[in-house]
This record gives structure tokens, sequence and C-alpha cells, in this order.
């Protein structure tokens, strides 16, 4: 009697919740672990799990922003009225009309052209003399660009000395240990004239997700040298507000690392990348053509100017044949400066995404997969799919709230993912069972009692019992 109750109660209450815990496993091993790419060399799992990501951000459209970038696009208008490359003494000039517009800084996202020694000479100097005619010639920001290789490849002894020398001033003295990425040398850097005249430098180093491409995060942080310099949109968030190197402190724990800079807490992953929370799609920063500053100038165009006092300033190319193109989360394809303005517009804002602690995370993953689990194990099937129905739907409303409302990322796709599979594998565990139950009632009752009892029977097997019902 006991043993039946037994096999009763494990029926009724533990067969639901066991295939809850299975798939949670499951789920686990292909969202979360490199499983599925070790065998199948792809990792279709973790990638849909990102485009999760993407529509959440889609949904939640615009955010509030500072709204205090303009961008300077260097276009194919512009390169069809100077040429290409753009002459370096043209940027000066750009450069320092915006910052006696009252821009607050500007900085250039472009590489500069390199020609013959006499040209980069001669241009380089009319580039700084323009930049001397500011009313505050140290709110240029110059970008630089890092190599980067498995940082425990790196030596600190791997550096260019001439580098070094330029852009060391702006360096922070890198922490014994830390998770960014160490650069052994740089392919790009401003001369050293132009990094005199400097308030800071930033590396631009975008790195598209390596499933599928999208522009998802950035590096914070580069080493290079023993020092730490911050991405581009850092530079200028850190200048605007007025933070100095000498207040950035770096604290690492197997997570991550957690950056300190004045009023700033900054949370990086286990590879120093911060998430980055974009205003909008790209056309939301206002943008003016760079041979429009140029001719403005010409025009004596005041109204034209004042557009850009208290503004930050950002140089980009825009022309298609450059190819400082990058999918993102808003965009199929956008100009990379305007990734880093949103990472500056991020910072200034505190508009910094967390992803959920993974203990919470799996908590609800659990909690939400055992009332499938159990549900659809206890419930009619119809039933089972509306409850499963309206607990994912609960699921999608709670994680887009707290994604919308508080910026805390909740993976999205793991969980639908673990529900379906629940619910699918247990309603067919039950199919299957009750399946050979029916059968074996039909065999043994069939032939002696008319067939309506076999069908009470069958619908109420726990009045199959020696001696009969009471």
């Amino acid at each position: 009697m006991n043993l039946t109750i037994d096999k009763r109660f494990v029926r009724q209450y533990l067969i639901g919740p066991l295939f809850a815990l299975v798939t949670v496993l499951f789920t686990y091993l292909l969202f979360d672990t490199s499983l599925v790419y070790t065998v199948t060399k792809t990792s279709v799992f973790p990638a849909l799990e990102r485009r999760g990501f993407d529509v959440l951000m889609r949904v939640r459209g615009t955010r509030e922003s500072a709204k205090d970038v303009v961008l300077i696009k260097v276009d194919d208008y512009t390169d069809k009225q100077l040429g290409w490359p753009i002459r370096r003494d043209h940027y000066g000039a750009v450069m320092a009309l915006l910052s006696n517009s009252g821009a607050k800084a500007v900085a250039l996202d472009m590489l500069l052209p390199k020609k013959t020694s006499g040209e980069d000479s001669t241009e380089n100097a009319l580039m700084v003399e323009y930049l001397g005619t500011t009313q505050n010639t140290y709110q240029v920001i110059g970008p630089f660009i890092p190599s980067l290789t498995e940082k425990e490849k790196v030596s600190r002894r791997d550096v260019d000395s001439t580098a070094h020398y330029i852009i060391g001033r702006f360096g922070i003295p890198a922490p014994r240990t830390h998770h960014f990425f160490r650069s052994p040398f740089i392919n790009d850097y401003p001369f050293s004239e132009l990094a005199a005249v400097s308030a800071g430098v930033g590396h631009a180093l975008l790195i598209p997700d390596s499933l599928d491409g999208v522009i998802r995060t950035v590096p914070l942080f580069i080493e290079y040298a023993g020092k730490m310099y911050p991405s581009l949109g850092l530079a200028l968030a850190m200048h605007t507000l007025g933070i100095s190197p000498d207040q950035v402190r770096f604290q690492s724990d197997e997570d991550g690392t957690v950056v300190t800079a004045g009023p700033l807490t900054m949370r990086t992953g286990k590879w120093g990348e911060i998430y980055i929370n974009y205003i909008g799609a790209g056309d939301m920063l206002p943008a003016v053509s760079f041979y429009d500053v140029l001719q403005a100038a010409r025009d004596r165009n005041e109204k034209f100017f004042a557009q850009f006092k208290n503004k930050v300033c950002i140089i980009g190319p825009t022309i298609r044949s450059v190819g400082d193109y990058y999918a993102t989360p808003m965009d199929e394809s956008a100009p990379g400066y305007t990734t880093h303005a949103n990472v500056y517009d991020m910072i200034v804002t505190q508009n910094f995404i967390s992803r959920a602690p993974g203990w919470l995370h799996y908590s609800l993953l659990l909690l939400v997969t055992f009332a499938i689990g159990f549900m659809s194990h206890a419930k009619r099937v119809r039933t089972g799919v509306f409850i499963l129905f309206g607990v994912m739907v609960l699921y999608v409303l709670f994680a887009y709230t707290a994604f919308a409302a508080g910026n805390i990322w909740f993976p999205v796709v793991q969980t639908l993912f673990s529900m379906i599979v629940c619910f699918i594998s247990t309603v067919a565990y039950r199919a299957a069972t009750e399946g050979r139950q029916r059968k074996l009632i039909t065999e043994i009752f069939g032939r002696y009692v008319d067939s309506a009892v076999v069908n009470i029977l069958i619908n109420n097997p726990k009045l199959v019992k020696l001696g009969g019902a009471d």
C-alpha cells in the first residue's frame, strides 16, 4: 500500500520538477558553455541570446541623453569638394573653428593621411598653427589605434618607444592584475605636435562580436607599455566631467574590473568590456558636414556656429569606401564615430547596462521552469499550453521592464527556450506513459466489461484496485 502511494506521489508531484531540473541543466550547457561549439564549431545558442539583447534595445527605442553631442561627418560631399585624403591643415582649421565656437571638446576619430615627409611636415605645422589660435587649445582629444593580441603573449618590453614618448603622458599606471587587453604596438597615433596641444588621447578600437559582427561592447581601457588608455568615449567624458587620470582606480575580481573615476563607477566584464547603451538609431545624433563648417567660416555664418556652443564635437568619416561602418543593435550599418558618441553619452549620463547577477538569473530560470514542469504534468495539456503562454508573456514583460527602466539585462532567449523544452518533454512523457496505461486497462478489462466502463477506468485509473470502489 505504501509503495503504491509513493509511486503515485512521484508521478504526480516529482516527475514535472525532475524534467524541469534536467531541462535547466541542458539549457545551461547549450547557452553558457562551449559544448555546442566544441561539437559543431558553431555558437548558435549564445548568438541567439545576443540577438535577444538587440531586440530588447530596439523595442525600448530611444533613451534620455545629454543632448550635447554634434557629429562632424567627413562625407561624400566633403570628399567631392576637398578631395581624398583630406589635408591635415583642413582638420586643424575645422577643429579650431569648433573650439572657438565654444565647443567643450573636439575629438578626431580619423586616421590622418600619410604623405611624403615634406607634405606631412607642412600640413602638420599648419594644423598646429590653426589649433594655436583657439581660445583653449587643450580641448582636442586625439585618437590612437592599438593592435591587440592575447594578453599573456605580450611583454611590457614590446613597445614602440616613439609612440610611448608621444602619448605616454596621458596614460594611467596599470595595476598589477586586470582584465583589459594589452597592446603590443600602436598602429596609429597623433604626431607629437598635435599630442602636445591635446587634452588627452583615447583608443578608437571597436571590436565586433565574434559571433555575428555586431558592436555591443567596447574595451573601456587598453594597456600599452604598462599604462592604461581609455576608450575615446571615456576620454571625452573624463575631460568634460573634469576627471583627472590620477582619480582613476581599478579593482579586479573573477568577474571583471570595477573602475572608479571621480563620480563614476563602471563595471566591466571578464575581457575589460562594457556594454554600450545606445541612445537610439545612428540618425538620432545631430550631424553636419565637415565641408559645411569650412564654408560657414567663409560666409561668416555666426548662426551656424552657434550650434556648437557647449557641445562635444566628434569628427569621423561616413564615406563608404573608407570602411568605418559597423553593425550595432540599433542599426544594420552605422559609422564608427556614432558608437564613440554613444559611449561618451552613456558615461556622462551614467546609463550603464548591467547583466543580471548569475544567482538571480538562474533562480528565476529554475522557478519558471519548475512551474512549467509541474503544471504541464499535473494539468490537462490545453490548460498547460495556456499556462506556458502566460508565464512566457509575464517573463518577457519582466525582462523588458528591467531593461527599459533599470538598464538590467535578464537573458530572455535562454529562459523561453528552457520553458518550451520543459513543456514539450513533460507532455511527451505524459503521452507515452498514459498511452501504455490506456492500453493495459483496455487489454485487462475490455473482454469482461462494457466499453463505457473501460473509458471510466481509463479516465480514472485510481479506481483500478482490488476490491473495486468503496
